[in-house]
C-alpha cells in the first residue's frame, strides 16, 4: 500500500494512508474512500449524505472498517454522537477483538476493548463536549498505548492489548443524528 506525502508546512510531509472526505452524492452505500481504499461492512450499513457518512441501520455494534496494513497510527474524525455512542473502531481483528472509542449521549468518552468477545470498558471520563455536538476525535496509537484526544485537548492515555490493523467507525444501537467526516488514518 503506498502513503500519499502532503505537504503541510516547513517541508514536513503528511504520512496519510487513508482518507474519507465523504464529500460525494448521497447515497445508502458508503462507497470508497477518497484514498481508494474499500470500506468494509462488520455489521450494520452505511451511507453518505449531506457530505458526511451516517448509519443507515440502527443495530447493535454498527461498524465498517478497512484493513490499513498498521496497528501503531493515528486515526482521528469529526464526529456528532447519537442517541448512544458513536465513535471510532481501532485495532480490529474481527468483532470479536477490537478497541471502540466513543462518545456517549452523557458526554463521557470511553475507550473499550473487546478480546475474544468479552467486553472491557478500561477508561472513561467526561468528554468536555456535547455528544450532539460535531467534535474531533483522534486517537494515537504507538506499541501498547492509546492517546485519546478531543477537540485538541488529551483526554485519556491508557493502556491497550490488541495490535490489529483495521480502523473504521463505529456506533452502538441507535444511530439516529450520528455523523462521521475526513476519516483519516495517518502513519506515525
Amino acid at each position: 500500500m503506498s502513503m500519499i506525502g502532503i505537504g503541510i508546512g516547513n517541508g514536513a510531509k503528511s504520512k496519510v494512508i487513508g482518507y474519507d472526505s465523504a464529500n460525494r452524492p448521497d447515497n445508502v452505500n458508503v462507497g470508497n474512500m477518497d484514498t481508494g481504499q474499500v470500506w468494509t461492512k462488520e455489521q450494520g450499513s452505511f451511507g453518505v449524505s449531506g457530505n458526511k457518512i451516517y448509519c443507515v441501520t440502527n443495530t447493535i455494534s454498527d461498524s465498517i472498517n478497512c484493513d490499513f496494513g498498521i496497528s501503531d497510527c493515528v486515526v482521528s474524525c469529526l464526529c456528532r454522537g447519537s442517541n448512544s455512542r458513536a465513535g471510532l473502531r481501532l485495532r480490529a481483528v474481527n468483532d470479536l477483538n477490537r478497541i471502540a472509542v466513543v462518545i456517549s449521549s452523557t458526554n463521557f468518552i470511553s475507550v473499550i476493548e473487546v478480546i475474544e468477545g468479552v467486553v472491557t470498558q478500561i477508561a472513561s471520563v467526561e468528554s468536555g463536549t456535547l455528544y450532539s455536538v460535531e467534535h474531533e476525535i483522534k486517537c494515537i496509537l504507538k506499541g501498547s498505548n492509546l492517546k485519546v484526544l478531543v477537540n485538541g485537548v488529551q483526554k485519556i492515555d491508557v493502556g491497550v492489548i490488541l495490535s490489529g490493523t483495521k480502523h473504521g467507525i463505529y456506533n452502538t444501537s441507535d444511530a439516529t443524528g450520528a455523523t462521521w467526516d475526513n476519516f483519516l488514518v495517518e502513519g506515525l
